[in-house]
């Protein structure tokens, strides 16, 4: 009897000991799975926040409806995915909020501060798009023809800050300064593609405008009483 006693206690204390290395490792493996669950709470967040402040530069602009939808959908999916890891999370209906909100809603961009976010969130869509084109959820002609889309808006939102600006100082007999900002309308309307067919329009316009403003330009005949 006394040599089966140290077996069972050298039993029990395995058993203990086994006991305490799985429920340690238990905890060990919730809170890795919690740090885990928090990084890409933290991760979904920003992403989330980049695209939705990416909508709501780019909804101030004219940008179109389809890189708008594709953009809202994307952010949507990650709101989804953010649901499930942090259902309780007061930031998800602020982030619906934000993401669904109509384009009526944004002022239009106005002044280069304006048109440099306009800018960045072109960089972000980009960015997002060929994520997507390598996921095979955008064909390498969706990629190509958005991608046109968001070139010709960003130098095209850059330069119709300049020309209406431009336009104002006119208005105000200012033609020098008129004409600088003319001027840089036109540098960059000239280095998008010449492929891209608005470009040449664009540059009508901007050297019309520099016609108007140039202060040597002859005035117009005065007509007579015989109309000659």
């Amino acid at each position: 009897m006394t040599s089966t006693n140290p077996l069972i206690l050298l039993a029990i204390l395995l058993a203990i000991l086994i006991g305490a290395v799985s429920i340690n490792y238990y905890y060990h493996q919730r809170e890795q799975q919690e740090r885990l669950r928090q990084q890409r709470s933290r991760q979904l967040k920003k992403e989330i926040q980049q695209t939705v402040d990416a909508l709501t530069a780019l909804r101030t602009v004219e940008t179109p409806a389809e890189i708008l939808s594709l953009l809202s959908d994307h952010s949507a999916q990650l709101i989804g995915q953010l649901a499930k890891l942090n259902p309780a999370s007061g930031v998800i209906d602020q982030l619906r909020s934000q993401n669904n909100a109509p384009a009526t809603q944004q002022p239009p961009a106005v002044g280069l501060h304006s048109v440099k976010l306009v800018q960045s969130a072109i960089r972000v869509a980009l960015t997002i798009m060929r994520r997507q084109q390598q996921h095979g959820r955008l064909t390498p002609l969706q990629l190509a023809e958005h991608s046109k889309e968001l070139a010709w808006l960003h130098s095209a939102s850059e330069a119709n800050i300049y020309i209406n600006e431009g336009r104002r100082l006119l208005e105000n007999d200012k033609r020098a300064l008129a004409i600088s900002h003319f001027k840089h309308a036109k540098t960059l309307i000239s280095k998008v593609s010449s492929k891209e067919q608005r470009r040449q329009p664009k540059l009508v316009e901007i050297n019309q405008l520099l016609d108007d403003a140039n202060p040597f330009k002859p005035p117009p005949p005065i007509a007579t009483e015989d109309g000659s």
